[in-house]
Order: structure tokens, then C-alpha cells, then sequence
């Protein structure tokens, strides 16, 4: 099982492991003796104990990585789910784009008129012009769209989200060649962060392996969970049972059910 975290490159670029907020934090799970790769989002709003080393405090999760680093937002996770985590992976905004980029851009279909320029003050949020249809998205213009949250809450944002990895998974599917491999791992190696226990890197061999193992897989194998029952708007709660639904269905997925 591995962490997967999203962050803003100005973080990296400064070498920084805390002082922001994250914009994802996913679970993702393999298992290669059925073939299957499941992942686990966490509305970045959801509000829950924050464990960081010598304390704990109440607020939403992508506080953690902000106040305690990776290793509040690793341990944090881990109390919510009860589950162990075997890999840290994080990447930045510079690494979506590269990756949407090198395969030619993905389909969505958009469902209705996002637009902002930033031209009416308040909080800045990334610009985005898209009409509603089915379209073809440029690296740049998929990150403002599941970043997108002017006009609506993290629920919205996070199904947004969930709707850009099926996309994602079916371009991969679609139009998948070896040859891509090199392209892709050469942008994983430069806005890609994987760690394992002990805080060494990931070997580039088993990077490669696995990297092959999930571009190889049929959307009918990708699976992603979602925490039901969430309400409220800038701080979404839900009862702890549906987390623990979420888990239990990330862990076990309906291996049956995905290939109807």
C-alpha cells in the first residue's frame, strides 16, 4: 500500500517537506496475484485527528502535511484507516502536466462551464476556460479542472478527480505502447518522490516494474473507492462507519464487478 500525495512545485523548489497545504492524499493498493490496482481519496476538507509527533489536533487532513510534514500526513492516515503503509509517493503540479502532456492529452467530458481569470478578487484560484463537452485536455487545462473549487465545495472537486483517473487509465488503455515507458519514467524521475520504509528510495528497477505492472492494466482492473455520507461545505464530516465501508472495498475490490 502506498501513500500517494499531491503538492504544489514552489514547495519543491524550495526543498521544503512542510509549510503548505496538500492538494491530494490518495491510498493506492496493487496486487499483482489478481491483478488489480485500487485507490482511496480523501476530500481534502474531510475533517479528522491530525497526528503529528507529540500531539494531536482536529482539522481537515491536508492540514497535516502542513503542520508535520510527510510523517504527520503518513500517520494521520494511518490512525484514520488502519492500515499499514509501505511507500510514500508524492508528486507535483509539473509532473501532471508533463504526464497528461506525453500521451497526447485526455478525454473528459466536461459537464458544464467552468471559467475563472482571477479578475474578481478574493482567493486565487488556478484560471480555467472550458465549455461544457466532450473534449480533448491539455495537461495544464486537466490540473485547473480537478484543482477547480471557485463555485463549489471539495465533494464536487473530489468526483472531479475521480473522473480524471478513470479518463487517465482509459488514454493509458487506448493508446499504450512500450516505447511510451521511457517518456513516462523520465518525467516520474524528475517530479516523482517514492520513499519506502526507512526513508530510502524506491529501486529503479521495482519503480519500473510496477510502473509497467499499472500502465499494462484494463480500466476493468483499476478501481476506485469513495467515502460516502459526506456533509458540509469548507469542512466535510461523515460517519466514521462510511471510512471504514471505503477501506473495506479499497482492500477487497469486486474483481467480478469490474469486469461487467
Amino acid at each position: 500500500i502506498a501513500i500517494a500525495v499531491g503538492q504544489d512545485i514552489r514547495r519543491w523548489a524550495k526543498g521544503d517537506e512542510r509549510g503548505d497545504l496538500t492538494e491530494t492524499v490518495m491510498l493506492l493498493r496493487a496486487d499483482p496475484s489478481i491483478g488489480t490496482l485500487s485507490m482511496l481519496s480523501f476530500p481534502r476538507d474531510l475533517l479528522v485527528n491530525i497526528h503529528c509527533p507529540g500531539r494531536t489536533f482536529s482539522g481537515p487532513i491536508n492540514a497535516a502535511y502542513a503542520e508535520c510534514g510527510l510523517q504527520g500526513t503518513v500517520e494521520t492516515v494511518k490512525r484514520l484507516t488502519g492500515l499499514p503503509v509501505h511507500f510514500i509517493v508524492t508528486i507535483d503540479y509539473r509532473g501532471f502536466i508533463q504526464t497528461v502532456d506525453k500521451l497526447g492529452g485526455v478525454w473528459l467530458d466536461i459537464d458544464r462551464r467552468y471559467f475563472n481569470d482571477n479578475s474578481q478578487g478574493g482567493p486565487t484560484f488556478p484560471p480555467i476556460d472550458l465549455q461544457p463537452g466532450y473534449q480533448k485536455l491539455t495537461g495544464r487545462q486537466a490540473l485547473s479542472f480537478v484543482r477547480y473549487r471557485h463555485t463549489d465545495s471539495d465533494i464536487y472537486r473530489i468526483e472531479r478527480q475521480r473522473l480524471f483517473m478513470r479518463a487517465l487509465k482509459e488514454r493509458l488503455s487506448s493508446s499504450f505502447k512500450v516505447t511510451a515507458i521511457p517518456k513516462l519514467t523520465g518525467v516520474a524521475r524528475k517530479n516523482v518522490k517514492i520513499g519506502t520504509g526507512g526513508g530510502a528510495a524506491l529501486d529503479p528497477d521495482e519503480f519500473r516494474g510496477w510502473a509497467l505492472f499499472a500502465l499494462q492494466l484494463p480500466p476493468s482492473r483499476v478501481f476506485q473507492s469513495k467515502i460516502e455520507g459526506l456533509v458540509g461545505y469548507n469542512r466535510l464530516t461523515t460517519d466514521p462507519s462510511n471510512i471504514q465501508a471505503a477501506v473495506e472495498e479499497f482492500q477487497t475490490p469486486d474483481v467480478e464487478a469490474g469486469t461487467k
